[in-house]
């Protein structure tokens, strides 16, 4: 087993991190990716991050070695997520799925159909669990077609949606991140328009994608009301909305 980390700069301790993913993966191969410009560190992988965390899974899973299967995360798993619980909940859900290699599971969201660019379900980008190399090679190939397809046009609603989700009139929903300034509004942006691109690509190239929560969906809505709150909470720390 494998797991790559996508991070930007040095704002974890990796050697406890580290720890901590032994203690529920103790064979597993840890690789870290550092997007930040000559920010990595040996061992750290020096990531472009041409595309932040989209082009980080790429470069990260071609020093994948293994046979699979692949876990990918990025480090809001560490900020915005219930770390321990996670963990506990994906290492109890690979052995009991260890067999069923046709599939990329994730955190899976139901948004609905109001807009063509956002489909439904999509997989959110901040995990990744792929079973198996022919799934890995599929992965790779939608990530690049996504991030390659530099199309600028989306429709005004979707646009509109994107803008009021990035810039929310109240902390009781919407993005809320530590800058609020143009370029981290923009990257922000970016990355929400490749996850919904790449889930797209997975459906459109028959890819299948499913909820890692599927054996056990109650603690799996646990774990997704635990995030909402903690976000919740993170957002009004926050001293303002600009």
């Amino acid at each position: 087993m494998e797991i790559g980390i996508i991070t930007y700069g040095e704002h974890f301790d990796f050697e406890k991190i580290s720890m901590l993913f032994k203690k529920y993966f103790s064979s597993a191969k840890i690789l870290v990716l550092n997007n930040k410009k000559d920010g990595a560190k040996a061992p750290q992988i020096q990531g472009t991050n041409t595309n932040y965390e989209f082009s980080g899974y790429l470069e990260l899973s071609n020093c994948f070695s293994g046979s699979g299967p692949y876990l990918i995360f990025n480090d809001t798993l560490f900020t915005s997520h219930f770390t321990k619980g996670w963990l506990w909940f994906i290492c109890k859900f690979i052995p009991a799925n260890n067999n069923d290699i046709n599939y990329i599971y994730g955190d899976l969201r139901f948004d609905g159909t109001k807009y063509e660019e956002r489909p439904n379900p999509f997989l959110a980008s901040w995990l990744f669990l792929i079973p198996d190399y022919e799934t890995l090679k599929k992965f790779q190939f939608n990530l690049k077609f996504s991030m390659d397809n530099r199309s600028t046009f989306i429709s005004k609603e979707y646009d509109e949606f994107l803008n009021q989700w990035i810039s929310p009139k109240s902390k009781f929903s919407g993005w809320h991140g530590e800058s609020y300034s143009k370029i981290t509004k923009s990257r922000k942006k970016r990355s929400i328009i490749l996850e919904h691109r790449l889930s797209r690509a997975f459906k459109t190239n028959g890819i299948k994608i499913r909820s890692i929560g599927v054996n056990n969906p109650v603690i799996y809505q646990v774990l997704r009301i635990v995030d909402r709150v903690k976000t919740r909470f993170i957002a009004f720390k926050r001293k303002s909305l600009h």
